[in-house]
């Protein structure tokens, strides 16, 4: 997990049958405007790293919903698991156009809300659940490859040892598979 900045407002998806809570200065957007957000974004070659600990609550979101997307979309995607350094060399490999990078970002929202973010959206450091701050890998990506890289990032609930992913969390990341169905299917270039 990731903290954002509490001056910025990302992106924030506005799903049906949601009331609005502390969102004031939230820019929300409908899923047809972030399907239309993403796919003028979402071109070429893609990579998608799934970012979290499986064993931390709603910090699995991302790590999930990699397992989800891997052989279903036309996309190299890695299960990242706390440890997104170790994913550096083959992501450069890879070449990629876009980079997408999927964690839990603690912002002002209610849990299970989803955000899209740039890298200066997110704060160099302080709380993370992560062996590096995300910030910082987007910064050594940029030196190395000319890649889009984006963040999707969703409102976590718990991220105890030992707890599971809630149902929001869950319900965001089924949410996003669609998405990615949708912008990059299996078979497509």
């Amino acid at each position: 997990m990731c903290q954002m900045p509490q001056k910025d407002h990302p992106r924030e998806i506005k799903r049906e049958g949601t009331t609005p809570k502390n969102r004031q200065n939230m820019h929300k957007i409908s899923y047809k405007e972030f399907l239309e957000a993403l796919k003028g974004r979402v071109k070429g070659r893609v990579v998608i790293l799934g970012i979290g600990n499986e064993l931390r609550g709603d910090d699995a979101f991302g790590a999930h919903l990699a397992e989800s997307l891997k052989g279903k979309i036309e996309a190299r995607v890695f299960n990242c698991g706390p440890s997104l350094e170790n994913y550096y060399n083959p992501v450069v490999k890879e070449n990629p156009d876009v980079i997408i990078l999927l964690d839990t970002v603690n912002f002002n929202a209610p849990l299970g809300e989803i955000a899209l973010f740039e890298k200066d959206d997110i704060v160099k450091v302080g709380f993370s659940t992560h062996n590096i701050s995300p910030k910082i890998f987007m910064e050594l990506l940029e030196k190395s490859v000319k890649a889009e890289i984006i963040m999707i990032g969703v409102k976590p609930g718990s991220t105890a040892f030992g707890e599971e992913l809630s149902a929001e969390v869950i319900e965001a990341a089924d949410l996003l598979k669609g998405f990615f169905l949708k912008l990059i299917p299996a078979g497509v270039k």
